[in-house]
C-alpha cells in the first residue's frame, strides 16, 4: 500500500458510473467482452499454469466515476462474485451491504433513497475506493452491462470444465481433478443464474 489518503467530502456529489469486468491474464488486464467465444482459451490458460492455486484465478469489476477509475483492484474471481448479491440486497430494501471485492476489502455499499454510495478504506487508512455517490439505477445498469459478457463465457467454461473433469476422473488423474475442482470453486457454476436473477430484480432499470 502507498501513503494513506483520506476520504474527501467533495466525493459525496453524484457521479456517472461505468464498469467493466476484467481478468488478469499473464499479468495483463483482459476485458471479459474480449474473451467472448473463447472459453476454451481461458480454461487452457489456467490448465497451463503449473501448480495452479486460487490466487492465480484473478478478475474483478473495474468501476469508473465520470470516466476516472475509482475501484480497480482485482483479486480472486470468487471474491468479485459478492458484488451482485450485495447490490440485490440494496434493491430489496436493505440500507447497506458489504462486498468482499479483494483480500483486504472493506467495500461498503450504502443506499439512501435513489442513491448508492461506495467506499473502501483499508484498515491502515489507505483509501482503496474513495467515497463515490451514484444514482442507484445508473449503477445497476453499469454493473449489469459489465456482467453480461460473463454469462456466455462462464457457461461455456463450465461445460468444458465438466467434460475435462469427467475425463480426469476416468483416468484417475488426481492433479487434474484438483485443478478442475479448484476452478469450479473459483469460477462457480452459479454465476450465469445470479446475473439473470440480478437482471430480473432490476428489470425496470435494464435499458
Amino acid at each position: 500500500m502507498t501513503r494513506p489518503r483520506t476520504v474527501s467530502r467533495q466525493n459525496s456529489r453524484c457521479r456517472t458510473p461505468t464498469a467493466v469486468y476484467q481478468f488478469e491474464i499473464d499479468g495483463q488486464p483482459v476485458r471479459a467482452d474480449k474473451l467472448a467465444g473463447h472459453a476454451d482459451a481461458l480454461l487452457s490458460y489456467y490448465l497451463d499454469i503449473q501448480c495452479l492455486g486460487c490466487c492465480q484465478v484473478r478478475g474483478g469489476y473495474v468501476i469508473k466515476a465520470d470516466g476516472t477509475v475509482v475501484m480497480g483492484v482485482t483479486d480472486h474471481v470468487s471474491m468479485s462474485a459478492t458484488w451482485l448479491p450485495a447490490i440485490m440486497r440494496l434493491g430489496r430494501g436493505e440500507k447497506s451491504a458489504y462486498v468482499w471485492a479483494h483480500e483486504e476489502s472493506n467495500m461498503t455499499l450504502t443506499r439512501d433513497r435513489d442513491y448508492v454510495t461506495l467506499v473502501d478504506v483499508h484498515s491502515s487508512g489507505y483509501v482503496v475506493c474513495p467515497m463515490m455517490r451514484f444514482r442507484l439505477t445508473e449503477f445497476v445498469q453499469a454493473m449489469l452491462r459489465a456482467s453480461r459478457p460473463l454469462i456466455p463465457l462462464f457457461t461455456g467454461f463450465q461445460v468444458l470444465r465438466e467434460s475435462r473433469l469427467a475425463a480426469a476422473r476416468a483416468d484417475e488423474n488426481e492433479e487434474m481433478i484438483r485443478v478442475l475442482e479448484l476452478l469450479g470453486d473459483e469460477i462457480a457454476p452459479d454465476w450465469p443464474w445470479r446475473i439473470a436473477e440480478y437482471r430480473q430484480l432490476f428489470a425496470s432499470s435494464d435499458h
